[in-house]
């Protein structure tokens, strides 16, 4: 079985909203028997892949089917409210409102979602590459860099509660937080969320000066620690125009060691970012 011929109708379902068992069933009709596990591991890789299934619209047909789709949806509203004027029925004139508003919940998020992949089909064609808004801060960490990190200001660090935080990362198609817009932590080629544990942490830096900690080697405090900075740097003003000290031992290699850190948060998502860097500053 051919995967890729799968997908269109695995987005099919997605798009239909559709049960797990109605799912299945609805690519059995379509001629694709497969079991519950391949469902969700393609599922999964269609959600993965939509940052790059936009970029390669955007590149190509992008323009034409963005607009032929909103032509669609606008239609629609149309002759909805077309039948509801209509319709003598109160009850029936009250469902096809509800339809109406479900509608919305369409058109909205498609307008927001495609607005950014849109910018970047015309820097495309003008071939100036700069994927990223304007950064409106004095920070002088980033002083010649202003024209690439303002897509933070504002984002939350992480969101503890996880059914918001699903949520919401399904709202803003991945930019809920600060921690999912840069990538999450990667350890040994398997990426891990930020843990519950390090609430504790953040709760007590976030309202106590002096903190220490006592722990042990390899429960992610350091990584964690260096996402808080770069995220209190960031997310809004209070750090700008202060310094960050960085003390490691006894050893300065260790100290530089954690500012490349620092400084690699951003080669995933942010390639084209780059941070004036000496030996051990940033």
């Amino acid at each position: 079985m051919n995967t890729n011929e799968t997908k269109p109708f695995i987005i099919q379902c997605i798009v239909m909203k559709l049960s797990e068992k109605e799912s299945l069933n609805y690519l059995n009709k379509k001629g694709f028997k497969i079991s519950r596990q391949h469902f969700y591991r393609l599922k999964k890789d269609i959600q993965d892949s939509r940052f790059d299934r936009l970029t390669l619209l955007a590149k190509s047909q992008f323009v034409d089917q963005h607009l032929e789709r909103i032509d669609q949806l606008e239609l629609i509203n149309q002759e909805m409210w077309s039948l509801y004027r209509k319709e003598k029925n109160t009850f029936k004139q009250v469902l096809i409102l509800e339809k109406i508003a479900e509608l919305q919940t369409f058109i909205s998020p498609y307008y927001h979602a495609s607005k950014h992949i849109m910018e970047e089909s015309i820097q495309y064609e003008n071939k100036k590459i700069n994927p990223y808004p304007l950064y409106n801060s004095d920070n002088p960490l980033l002083s010649d860099y202003k024209d690439s990190l303002d897509i933070f200001i504002g984002k939350p660090f992480w969101i503890w509660d996880q059914d918001k935080h699903n949520e919401e990362f399904l709202k803003t198609v991945g930019q809920c937080c600060f921690n999912h817009m840069i990538g999450k932590p990667v350890k040994n080629d398997k990426e891990y969320p930020i843990f519950d544990f390090q609430k504790l942490i953040y709760d007590f830096i976030e309202n106590y000066q002096d903190i220490w900690i006592l722990k042990s080697r390899g429960i992610g405090v350091t990584t964690f620690l260096i996402r808080y900075l770069a995220w209190k740097i960031l997310s809004s003003s209070e750090l700008d125009n202060k310094s960050i000290f960085i003390i490691s031992g006894t050893r300065e290699e260790h100290a530089n060691y954690i500012k490349e850190k620092l400084q690699e948060l951003f080669d995933k998502k942010f390639p084209l970012l780059k941070l004036e860097s000496k030996y051990t500053e940033l």
